[in-house]
Parts: structure tokens; sequence; C-alpha cells
């Protein structure tokens, strides 16, 4: 029968070959059949072999069932890595949903340019893409009106000298390249009338009937005397702070 001292001595014996064993980087299986008593390890066997069956269907118990547990471990470890990616997922989806929508900043005043910003323009919110154009520096020219304007207040001497040397409204820009001194621009404008093109007036107008947002550069008014007057009605006033609000909840940003 076991006494006192076997048991003393087979508690001694488990714990001289834990050590060992963890110290030599022993697997965890020979160190549990070390430590584990005959009948728990005949459990434990028994409970890895319904493991074994329940996450590889068909495959049937293994022999010893030692490979049910790691098994396990990396069924349970590829879910864990499934769960973590999918709120991932999630939230890609729903900042694509919420970034949606197209902002551009017209810089320039040239008329191949102007056309071009508001062909895209006019395309996205065919689309029914919400679309916002910050106008700057000569893009603001664009959105100027033809002939005088009556003004509440006089303009300085240098305010004057900008508002004559830059374009009034887009019947007078000019093209970016093969001007001609007016003639490729002219003759532009004569190939989109035979071609049925928008001229850009039109283009402008279409944009705003499709609710496309027209920002005008307060920066850019107050550098060049460009008065509120003189712009064109139902458009926005705003700063580059306008301009990032926008682009920064549009799927694209565009730079003309």
């Amino acid at each position: 029968m076991p006494n006192r001292a076997d048991g003393v001595g087979e508690g001694a014996a488990q714990a001289r070959v834990r050590t060992p064993s963890s110290a030599a980087g022993a697997t965890p299986w020979r160190w549990a059949e070390a430590v584990t008593p005959p009948a728990l390890r005949k459990g434990e066997l028994e409970h890895q072999r319904q493991l074994t069956t329940r996450f590889s269907p068909g495959a049937g118990p293994l022999p010893d069932g030692r490979d049910a547990l790691s098994r396990e471990r990396r069924n349970m470890a590829g879910m864990a890595e499934a769960e973590m990616h999918e709120p991932a997922h999630f939230g890609i989806e729903e900042a694509r949903t919420e970034a949606n929508g197209m902002s551009m900043v017209v810089f320039s005043g040239d008329l191949d340019k102007a056309i071009a910003a508001f062909i895209i323009a006019n395309g996205a919110a065919a689309m029914d893409l919400p679309v916002s154009m910050f106008f700057t520096f000569w893009g603001l020219n664009i959105l100027r009106r033809e002939g005088p304007v009556a003004l509440p207040a006089a303009k300085t001497s240098t305010e004057k000298m900008f508002g004559r040397m830059m374009p009034r409204g887009p019947r007078q820009l000019k093209l970016s390249q093969m001007n001609l001194a007016g003639f490729g621009t002219r003759m532009i404008k004569r190939r989109m009338s035979d071609k049925h093109v928008m001229d850009l007036p039109h283009l402008i107008q279409a944009a705003r009937d499709q609710g496309v947002r027209l920002i005008a550069c307060t920066m850019t008014m107050d550098l060049m005397g460009i008065r509120k007057e003189e712009l064109l009605d139902g458009i926005d006033f705003g700063g580059v702070g306008t301009f990032v609000d926008s682009a920064d909840r549009s799927r694209s940003t565009l730079f003309v």
C-alpha cells in the first residue's frame, strides 16, 4: 500500500522531473506526462480525442490524442485573427462611406484649364457626388461679373490697377498654350461650338444648377481688391479652413 512517505516521494519525483524539464526546454507533453497522475492523463487524453473529432470532422481520433490540443489552439488562433481584422475592415468601409465627394482647388485662370475643371465637376455632380470648388488667385477671375459694377465704396489705385489687368469673367479668359494673340482662343471656341460642346459660361451655370458649391477665396479677394459685388450671385466665401474642411470630407481632391 502506498504510504505518506511514498506520496511524498512521488511528489518529490514529480518536482524533480518538472524542474529539469522546464529548464531544458522540454515539450509541454513530456512535462505533463511527468507531473500528471495516470488517472488524470487518461481523462485528458479522452478530452483531447473529443476535441479532435470536434475540430476535425471526418478525421477520426488520433492514436494518442497529443495533436488535438495544438490543433484546437491553431483553430482558436485563426478565429481570433479573423475577429481582429473584422473591426478594421468595417472601419475602412465606414470611412469610405463618410468620405464621399470631390473637392477642387481652381488656381489657374486659363480658359482650357477652367473648362476641364468644370467638365469634371459637372460629371461628378451628375453621379450624385457632392462637389466643392475653391477659387483662389487667378482662378477667382472665373467668377467675376462681366463689365463694370457699381460699388458702395471706391477702390484704391492699386485695386483699380488689378481690376483692369485681370480678365472679367469667363468670356475674357485665354488659352494657356497656343493663344496666338487671341486667335487660338477664338479658334477653340469655334471648334467647341461646331462639336456641340458647352462653353465655359454654360458649364458654370450647369454646375450651379446641379448644386456644385462654388467658394471664393477671401484672402485672394482682399489681396487683389475684388469685392463681393463683383462676383456672381449665389457663391460662398471662405478661407483655407473652409477648403480643408471640404477636402477632409471628400473622396478625392484635385488641383487645377
